[in-house]
């Protein structure tokens, strides 16, 4: 009676269950980041680029649809050679993430927000931008949003890995950068960068485990 065994005994079991839970969904995020690790020369292919953000954005639509408008600047840009899969997984957690810092601001409000995707070919790389106006994200935060598992979001609506996968993929694999530009209260723009010779970093690319580099 005093320690409420009663209690325990029902509540208990739903406890290692979440816990059982919760190493599921570690591993499965560990597993996909030893994947994303490895060279992906063999799945290389012409991507053009803004299909694939038409694409991503279709799939992130049920996430911005209430709480913000799409402004698209397409320009003409050569192919790259890229994953598909890979390109597209970087801009839906753009796109979602973009959308969740709008919905922070607007929420409760019949305000809506924006998020402007640009494409546009800067001497030998190809540029994707994408900007929005929600929170912004502060300085001491900028400096860690690379890093696997830091999130700010709610346990349960973020992983921590979308910007650090993302990193991983541009930067590692196909050797561009991304730079992000934020204030607070000012909105963010994530600028991704990638050359157009898309595969020459992904070549030399030795099979080695989930590293990470200290934040851009």
């Amino acid at each position: 009676e005093a320690v409420e065994f009663g209690f325990l005994q029902s509540e208990a079991p739903k406890v290692f269950q979440r816990v059982a839970d919760g190493l599921s969904r570690v591993t499965k995020i560990v597993s996909a980041m030893r994947g994303y690790s490895h060279p992906v020369s063999e799945l290389l292919s012409p991507i053009d680029l803004n299909e694939a953000l038409e694409s991503a954005l279709i799939i992130a639509a049920h996430e911005y649809k209430y709480v913000a408008e799409i402004e698209k600047n397409f320009q003409e840009i050569p192919e790259i050679k890229a994953d598909s899969s890979e390109l597209g997984q970087v801009f839906i957690n753009l796109i979602v993430n973009a959308a969740h810092a709008i919905e922070s601001v607007v929420e409760g409000t019949e305000e809506r927000g924006k998020i402007s995707v640009t494409t546009v070919q800067t001497e030998d790389q190809v540029s994707v931008s994408i900007a929005d106006t929600g929170t912004g994200i502060p300085l001491d935060v900028q400096k860690r949003i690379f890093e696997p598992f830091f999130t700010t979001k709610p346990v349960g609506r973020g992983t921590g890995q979308g910007l650090s996968i993302a990193y991983d993929i541009i930067v590692r694999k196909y050797g561009g950068r991304i730079e992000l530009h934020s204030e607070p209260g000012e909105g963010s723009r994530f600028d991704l960068y990638l050359p157009i010779a898309g595969d020459a970093n992904v070549e030399n690319k030795s099979e080695r485990g989930p590293e990470f580099e200290e934040t851009p």
